[in-house]
C-alpha cells in the first residue's frame, strides 16, 4: 500500500462519515483492507443488512466493505 494512501483514505473517510453517519442503521465507520487486501477501504459497520443501494458499493475511489454486526449495546 503506498505510503500516501491513508492519509488520502482518511479524508475520503471523513466525507464518507459526513454523508452516512446519520444513518441510524450505521454503527461504525472506518478504514479497513479492501477485497483484494491491497489497498484500503472504508469499513461500514452496521446493525442489519442495509436496503439496495442504502450505501455506495464505493465512495471517492475507495471500496466500501459493509460488515453486519448487530446492534452495538454499552456494558
Amino acid at each position: 500500500m503506498a505510503e500516501r494512501a491513508i492519509p488520502d483514505a482518511t479524508a475520503i473517510q471523513r466525507q464518507f462519515e459526513a454523508q452516512f453517519a446519520a444513518d441510524p442503521n450505521v454503527v461504525g465507520i472506518g478504514l479497513g483492507a479492501n477485497a483484494a487486501a491491497d489497498g484500503p477501504a472504508i469499513s461500514v459497520l452496521v446493525a442489519e443488512p442495509p436496503a439496495a443501494g442504502a450505501l455506495p458499493e464505493r465512495f471517492g475511489g475507495l471500496e466500501v466493505v459493509v460488515i453486519v454486526v448487530g446492534q452495538i449495546q454499552p456494558h
